[in-house]
């Protein structure tokens, strides 16, 4: 599976969120919950997912395409934002889980 995403989304995103789009990987490689977003007629298959990335509380939203997840938005959650302003996907170490409680995390099939 390959992540794709829109270049100036991702170029804001790292920008004013210190997040990198890319790092949608590591995001779902670890404890997390997906869940459809359902609110609208999107025409794709929109999912939110909650995770963690880096140690913050992270939210990542896409869809598949295809062989592909296309990733249109990413987020740290209240009280998880960087303080420096910029981190790249290169720049993103291992996530410290034995940090998290246990009981606020769940793994989707």
């Amino acid at each position: 599976m390959a992540i794709t995403d829109d270049s100036a989304k991702r170029d804001r995103t790292l920008d004013q969120r210190g997040l990198d789009l890319a790092a949608t990987e590591q995001v779902v490689a670890r404890p997390r919950a997906t869940f459809w977003d359902v609110r609208r007629g999107y025409g794709e298959d929109p999912r939110v997912t909650v995770g963690f990335l880096t140690g913050r509380r992270a939210v990542d939203c896409g869809t598949p395409r295809g062989d592909d997840r296309h990733v249109f938005s990413m987020d740290a959650m209240p009280g998880s934002r960087r303080t420096t302003p910029r981190s790249s996907a290169e720049e993103i170490g291992a996530t410290d889980l034995a940090t998290v409680d246990a009981h606020t995390i769940t793994a989707d099939a």
